[in-house]
Parts: structure tokens; C-alpha cells; sequence
């Protein structure tokens, strides 16, 4: 019906299909009309379909939608149900019906390397490890009963079914195994950014949408042959043996070659330009050849992906691929399919499809709800993971797509008795328009839905050792490390083996790797599914690479390491990092610094983001954090305790985060293989002094008196001296007999002066420790630092240390946590009360972890975890 249609709208308007024979023109001063030229008019439609979905998808992104929703809409409203209808200028202008041919074809491309891709970085063989029992009856439950009750509700309603709907057997098919399924790559990335990676509702969900992709791809075999034009009666038969002979010769004869090939690429060269264009030719070979045996051309795409073994080569090709393909020709893909939607041939029968699809998404939803429970969910779960498990995505499509395209050739007896042969659809436009519809809603609605019913507030997790001050010495110091790719591994562990004297006290390390949400990072999701069944992977991608670094130092340190991952956009990554802090009761948290000094080049989008993070973590973390600047700190991975020699010196100006930075450095003291020198920088009474006396001879100001000779109370300042002064006073008595730690103070006036004390520093060092201190900018040893400010998150000190050409040694700039304490005084009276303790000896001693990432909760139930007497 559309090709009549659509015939007789270009014959109304004079329009000539041979002029789309020419690419380009002369321009429009020769006369020419760029919207009647194929090249032109491709730029045009192409900018307004991009243009047009980002737009949607910036509206959207409140909504937490999948890219693959706005893509279909935006492709849904430029089409003939909206702007073809209300603007018809639009449709025979800048999409005419013969111009749809060349965008498709640039589609279908982007599909098949898209496509190609995905395979690429699949390991099915781990895939299927990865499926428990538990899934593969979930997925049952969601796919067999809605089909059987699809095909009861047809044979019931059968008469209905023939007079409404022409393809009405197929469409049953489709209606209960279609949108039965869920699609495994839309659903890793909405479950990764509601935060549920971690939880049974996430891994299941997942695990079971890996089965439901595996029925997927087998129905574009089975559906590839059954809807193909009837020439012979065995034509259906040689489509599906043709595509397992080709599956055949894709893994015993491609994936041989292509594991050559890799051999002969070895890591850390570059890659053979002439394999990268073999390979790229071999994926379009394969795509015709799946497109001439009767399957979809992306299938042959993605299957030749999966015989490339990871490494030099199939990064190379990510590389070269993966931004064009998947921001330019993948949306263009999706943007035609809803621009194949026509909600004007839906008639009013509609209500029969519309009623078997209600039916079976209802029996999935109560099958799924059902195993839940049987497995001990909650209801809410139960509901949840079936809210999940109907997120459709690229396979879905693709299948629909694929029968839409399709023709099938009927055989009909006329009055005459004579046979005539007509052309249809395998699936009518009114029944695509229908499901496409359906697909899109029921996936638009499972993330803000989940996200409404799964509200994870961040729990308060009440624990006592927040910072390293509060921890003793001879307590389990339980450390966050987080990095965000090899690069940064080794100084990170290098900085754990010195923070580590099993002699004393154990160290627990958390290795967090952080990676940005995005259409590649749901196989990191299945490296987490595959490590939660004890799988090993036989792909060694840069997850794999850290996962082993931080092994390695366990087995060879005796460190006890636990690796996770985190995979979040990076506007949201700051979440997991304090989530885990909180559950996993860590006392400090190490961040990257946001620029990576050791090399030429600087990811400025990713430095930006980094530094967001870190800002984010340093304002809401429920422990001490400490944010690590990497100059290549001395030392080898993995080395044995006994072989560990690092010269460490701490920059000590007075303050809660220099008094943390103190106890973490006295704690890495403890090393037998750790020599550690703490500087203090006193504020001298330099007016007296003439300017050439040298700063270690200056006179230090007058101590204070002490509390009991004072008729006024202490102020702030005071008490953060007293603080200082009792804490230095024992870390001396505590080191006086180590000959490994050493203790001088320096005199300073102003900031020039701090700055050449620094420099004069003993470059034999390999790492300076230093405190947050926002407070120093008002103090003279700070004095003229602003006037260069460029990283003010770290406090003047850590700035001024960050500077590219300052030092050349690693830094470490250290924030203590206040939260739990922030309110302590205010509410000393109240404790006491609540408490009904009259011995107490120190109020100090009643600790809340009272905070939410670091901001203060004045509920007294929360303030009041424990009570320690001194």
C-alpha cells in the first residue's frame, strides 16, 4: 500500500528519480538545487537526524533513557506520523521516498561495524560460564509462558485475528517470543547506571538477558529462512543450513587465521596497517555473503567479530572504529527505523495485537514476579527484576527490521481459476508500526520506574575508624585504592606496600577501577559476572591486566585485596566511590590526581571529568581521602617486604589534615624499608629578625599558656595548637629511639619563604606528604600562593606541590574527615545527657558515624554509635 502511495506522491509533485543519479552539482549560481542532489541532500538529512535525537536525548536524560530511545523518536517524529503530517513540504523536499534507499544503506553499514564491534569484545565462551541455573529459569520463565499464552489467545480469537490482521500467525509469533526477550547490551547499561551492578536483581537480570540475546541471534537464522521468498519449497531449509555452514567456517577456518594474525601483532608495536584493511574487507565480505544466503548482513558482521581474539589488533580496530561508528552511522540505523513507523495505517483492529502483546507482557511479568519469589525475593524485587528483563534493544530491532524488509511472495486462485503471484510484506506496516511502538515504550519505562521503586538513599553505615588518626596502630587499616587504568597501578601499589608493616597492624586494600559508562563498557559488566562464578577469563584485556597487578602484590605482600569495579558516567562515579568507602568501612580513600604527569599528552575532557570526581569525593566522602599526584614513585610492583626502600618527607603547617597526614606517615614509618623525615613550618616573629638570619635559626613565637593558667576559654585556633602540640608531642616520644625518622622545624615569615624551604628540601625524597589545610590561605606561611592558584581543592601546599615544574617527586595531599565530629561541641551537652554518664573523661571519646558522605545528621540516634571511655 506505502509503494503506491508513495509512486503517486512523486508523480504529483513531477518528481524525477534520475536526478538523484548525480552526486554533486555546480551550485546554485549554476542553478542547481542542492535537495535534489544525492551528496547534498545526504549532509542535510544526516545533520537533522543527529541534531534532532541529541536534542531528544539531552530532554530525556532527567529520565534516565538509553540512547536508543531518543534515536527512535527523533527518527519517529521526522517521519511520516508527525512532521511527514502536519509538514508535507518536509517529507517531499528533504525526504523523498528514492532518497531513503542511500540513508539506509549508510545505516545498515553503520549496524554491521557496530555490530562487528560488539562481537569483538564478546568472549562467549566465558558468557556462557557465566549463566547459572538461576538465569537460564528466568529466562525460561519470561519467554515460555507469554508465547504459549500469545498462541492460546490466537486459536481463541482466530476468526478476529484473520479479518483484522493479514499476517496473523507470524505476528503471534512475534508478540510472544519478541517481546518476550530482553537485550543484553541496553540492559548492562541502564543496571550500571541505577547503581545495581552489585545487587542479585542486576547480575540476574543480566545473566538472564545473555540467554535471551543467545535465542535472539538464533531466531534471525530461524526467522531469515522462514520468511524468505517461497521460490521452492527448501528455499527456507538452505537459508538456516547455509548459516550454520557459515558459523562453521567462521570457527575453523577464520578464527585460526585471525589468531595468526594476532600472533604476528606483538604488544606495545604498532599494527600492521594491512591486516587492519583485510580485516575491515573480510567484514563486508562476510555481510554479503549472510545478505545473499538470506540472513540479516550485520549477523555475518557480528559473528566474524567474535573469532578476533583480543589484543594489539582488535584494539587498533576499536580504535579506529568505534567513535565513527557508534556516534555517526549506529544513530542513523535506529533514526530510520522510527522513521519506518506510520501510526496512520493502524486501523481499528489494532486492538487485537494490541491485546496479545498486553497479554503476554502481563504473563512475563507475573512468571518472572513468580520465580523471584520462589528463589526468595521480596515482591518488590521480584518486581523489579521483571520491570528489567523486558528491555528491548539492537537484536529486537534488527529482527523486526529484518521482516519489515522482507518480501514474500504469496500464490492466490483467482475467479477464473487461474494462479496470480503477488508480493507482500512478511509482517504488514500496521503490525511493525505496532510493535516498534510497543518495543520503544516498554523500554522507556523499565529505568525511570526501577529508579522510582529502587530508591538507594546512601545508608548510614556507622563505623568508628573513618580516618587513620582515630585507627591504632595495631588496628586493620582498611584503604580504598582507586585507579583508572594501568597506568596509575603501579605507584598506587607501591605507596600500599610502603603504607604496609604486617609486624604491627594488617592492611586491607579495596582496588576500585573506574570506567566510564558508555556502549563499551557493558563487558565489563560480564567480567563481573564471570568472577562471581569463578570464571577466569582467557582474554587479558587492561580490567584483567589490573585485576592481576593487584593479585600479584596480595600473593607477594600477603596483603589481604579485594578487586571491584566500578562502571558509572563520570557525573555520577563520585556515588560509587563514597558507596563503597561507606559499606566497606575504609578509612582513606586514595584518588588519582586528575592530570597524569608522567606523560606528554593530556586528555582534557578526561582531566576535567577526573578533577569533577575528585572535588565531589573530597566534599562527600565518609572517611579521610588522600589524593595521589604520580610522578613515578620509586620502587617495583610486587616486590618482596624485605626489598622495600622508599624516602619519605612530611610537610607538617598545624591542622586536622597535616595531623592526619602525620599519622598515615607514621604508620608507613613502621616499614622497616621506609626512612621518614617530618618538617614543621612555624610561623616566625620575623619583624624582630633581621631578613638574612637563616630560617632554622628564627625565634619561634612564645608557646601559649596552657588551658588552667587562662581566664578565657580557647578559641578555634587555639585548640587546633593544643591539638598539634599533643599529637607532635607523641609522635617524638613515639620515634626518639628510630633511627629511620627524623624531626626538624622551620621558620618561615611569608610564602616566598614556605616556597624556597620547600625547594631546599632533600631531593633524595620519592614522596612528600602533605595536609588539605584550606585554612593556610589566610596564614602567612600562604601569603602571595593565590596569585597562582590552579588546583585550589588541594589547599595551598598541595597546589603549589602539583605544579608540573615544582618538583619532580610523587605527593600525596591528604584530607582528614570531620563529619562525625563537625557538630561535637554544640552538641556536648546533649550527648552527656542522652549518654547518663558522669565519669566520662573526654567527650571527644563519643564518636557518632553520624554522617551520610561527610555531611553532619543532628539525629541523636545517629550521633551516638558507641561511647569509649579513654
Amino acid at each position: 500500500m506505502s509503494q503506491s502511495v508513495a509512486s503517486g506522491s512523486d508523480e504529483a509533485e513531477g518528481f524525477d528519480c534520475t536526478q538523484y543519479l548525480r552526486v554533486t552539482g555546480d551550485g546554485i549560481w549554476a542553478g542547481d538545487d542542492p535537495l535534489t542532489l544525492a551528496l547534498p541532500l545526504f549532509i542535510i538529512q544526516l545533520t537533522i537526524f543527529i541534531a534532532t535525537s541529541r536534542i531528544i536525548d539531552l530532554l530525556l536524560r532527567p529520565f534516565r533513557q538509553p540512547r536508543l530511545i531518543s534515536q527512535v523518536i527523533a527518527g519517529f517524529i521526522l517521519g511520516p506520523s508527525v512532521a511527514g503530517e502536519f509538514f508535507p513540504m518536509f517529507k517531499t523536499r528533504v525526504l523523498p521516498d528514492p532518497s531513503q534507499s542511500l540513508v539506509e544503506t549508510f545505516a545498515n553499514i553503520g549496524l554491521i561495524f557496530w555490530l562487528f564491534l560488539v562481537g569483538m569484545e564478546l568472549d562467549l565462551a566465558a558468557l556462557l560460564k557465566s549463566v547459572g541455573r538461576k538465569a537460564v529459569v528466568v529466562a525460561a520463565a519470561g519467554i515460555l509462558p507469554p508465547c504459549a499464552v500469545a498462541l492460546v489467545a490466537y486459536f481463541l480469537i482466530r476468526e478476529t485475528i484473520l479479518d483484522s490482521i493479514k499476517d496473523g500467525m507470524l505476528v503471534v509469533f512475534l508478540g510472544g517470543i519478541l517481546l518476550s526477550v530482553s537485550s543484553f547490551p541496553v540492559l548492562a547499561q541502564i543496571v550500571a547506571e541505577l547503581k545495581l551492578l552489585q545487587t542479585e536483581i542486576g547480575s540476574l537480570s543480566l545473566s538472564s538477558a545473555i540467554v535471551n540475546d543467545i535465542i535472539m541471534w538464533t531466531m534471525v537464522i530461524v526467522i531469515g529462512g522462514l520468511a524468505t521468498e517461497k521460490v521452492s519449497s527448501l528455499a527456507p531449509l538452505w537459508v538456516i543450513l547455509c548459516g550454520l555452514a557459515f558459523v562453521l567456517f567462521l570457527y575453523f577456518v577464520a578464527r585460526p587465521a585471525m589468531r595468526w594474525v594476532s600472533l604476528r601483532t606483538p604488544e606495545g608495536e604498532g599494527v600492521n596497517e594491512m591486516y587492519v584493511n583485510l580485516i575491515l574487507a573480510a567484514t563486508m565480505g562476510f555481510a554479503f555473503t549472510t545478505d545473499a544466503i538470506g540472513l540479516r548482513p550485520a549477523f555475518g558482521a557480528f559473528a566474524f567479530g567474535l573469532v578476533i581474539p583480543d589484543g594489539p589488533l582488535s584494539q587498533a580496530l576499536m580504535e579506529k572504529l568505534e567513535d565513527f561508528t557508534s556516534g555517526l552511522f549506529l544513530p542513523l540505523f535506529f533514526i530510520t527505523t522510527g522513521l519506518k513507523i506510520n501510526v496512520h495505517f493502524i486501523t481499528s483492529g489494532a486492538w487485537v495485537l494490541c491485546l496479545i502483546i498486553a497479554t503476554s507482557a502481563l504473563t512475563k511479568t507475573l512468571a518472572t514476579l513468580a520465580v523471584g519469589m520462589f528463589y526468595g525475593m521480596s515482591p518488590r524485587d521480584g518486581f523489579l527484576l521483571s520491570l528489567l528483563t523486558n528491555t528491548k534493544g539492537v537484536v529486537d530491532v534488527v529482527v523486526l527490521v529484518q521482516l519489515y524488509d522482507k518480501s514474500v511472495r504469496t500464490d492466490n486462485v483467482n475467479v477464473a481459476g487461474t494462479s496470480q503471484s503477488t508480493m507482500n510484506k512478511a509482517i504488514s506496516y500496521e503490525s511493525y508500526s505496532i510493535m516498534m511502538l510497543t518495543s520503544v515504550a516498554m523500554t522507556a519505562l523499565v529505568a525511570p520506574t526501577v529508579a522510582f521503586m529502587y530508591r538507594r538513599a546512601a545508608p548510614v553505615i556507622p563505623y568508628k575508624h573513618r580516618t587513620v588518626q582515630r585507627t591504632k596502630v595495631d588496628t586493620e587499616l582498611r584503604v580504598l585504592a582507586c585507579v583508572y587504568n594501568m597506568h596509575s597501578v603501579p605507584t598506587v601499589i607501591n605507596l600500599l606496600e610502603a603504607s604496609n608493616a604486617p609486624r604491627k597492624s594488617s592492611l586491607a586494600v579495596f582496588a576500585l577501577r573506574l570506567v566510564q559508562l558508555t556502549g563499551r563498557a557493558s563487558m565489563l559488566i560480564v567480567h563481573d559476572l564471570r568472577s562471581q562464578t569463578n570464571h577466569q577469563p582467557k582474554r587479558h584485556d587492561e580490567n584483567d591486566r589490573i585485576i592481576a597487578a593487584f593479585e600479584d602484590y596480595q600473593q607477594s605482600c600477603g596483603v589481604q585485596v579485594q578487586a571491584l569495579t566500578s562502571i558509572s558516567p563520570y557525573s555520577t562515579m563520585h556515588e560509587d566511590i563514597c558507596s563503597v568507602a561507606a559499606q566497606k568501612r575504609i578509612a582513606l580513600i586514595i584518588l588519582p590526581f586528575h592530570r597524569d604527569l608522567t606523560v606528554l599528552t593530556i586528555n582534557e575532557a578526561n582531566s576535567a571529568a577526573m578533577r569533577s570526581i575528585n572535588q565531589q569525593v573530597l566534599a562527600d566522602a565518609p572517611c579521610s581521602v588522600g589524593v595521589l599526584i604520580d610522578r613515578g614513585l620509586s620502587g617495583t610492583t610486587g616486590t618482596a617486604y624485605a626489598h622495600v626502600s622508599h624516602q619519605i618527607a612530611l610537610l607538617f603547617f598545624g591542622g586536622p589534615d597535616d595531623r592526619e597526614g602525620l599519622c598515615y606517615a607514621l604508620r608507613m614509618a613502621e616499614h622497616e624499608g621506609v626512612s621518614l623525615t617530618v618538617l614543621r613550618f612555624i610561623v616566625g616573629e620575623c619583624s624582630k629578625q633581621p631578613p638574612s638570619t637563616p630560617l632554622h635559626q628564627r625565634r619561634t613565637p612564645e608557646p601559649q599558656l596552657e588551658a588552667t593558667q587562662r581566664s578565657s576559654p580557647l578559641t578555634d585556633d587555639e585548640k587546633e595548637k593544643e591539638k598539634d602540640e599533643e599529637l607532635l608531642k607523641d609522635f617524638r616520644l613515639r620515634t626518639i629511639s628510630d633511627n629511620s625518622v627524623m624531626y626538624s622545624e622551620i621558620v618561615v615569615c611569608d610564602g616566598d619563604e614556605t616556597v624556597n624551604a620547600i625547594r631546599g628540601i632533600d631531593r633524595r625524597h620519592d614522596l612528600f606528604i602533605v595536609g588539605k589545610n584550606q585554612g593556610l590561605w589566610d596564614s602567612p606561611v600562604a601569603s602571595g600562593l593565590t596569585h597562582w592558584t590552579d588546583c585550589p581543592e588541594l589547599g595551598p601546599i598541595g597546589d603549589l606541590l602539583a605544579s608540573p615544574d615544582f618538583i619532580s617527586v610523587s605527593v600525596l595531599v591528604v584530607q582528614q574527615y570531620l563529619g562525625a565530629l563537625a557538630g561535637e561541641d554544640a552538641f556536648t551537652a546533649q550527648i552527656q545527657q542522652f549518654i547518663g554518664t558522669t565519669g566520662t573523661q573526654s567527650v571527644g571519646q563519643l564518636v557518632g558515624a553520624s554522617s551520610s558522605f561527610g555531611r553532619p545528621n543532628s539525629s541523636m540516634d545517629h550521633l551516638i554509635q558507641h561511647h569509649e571511655n579513654e
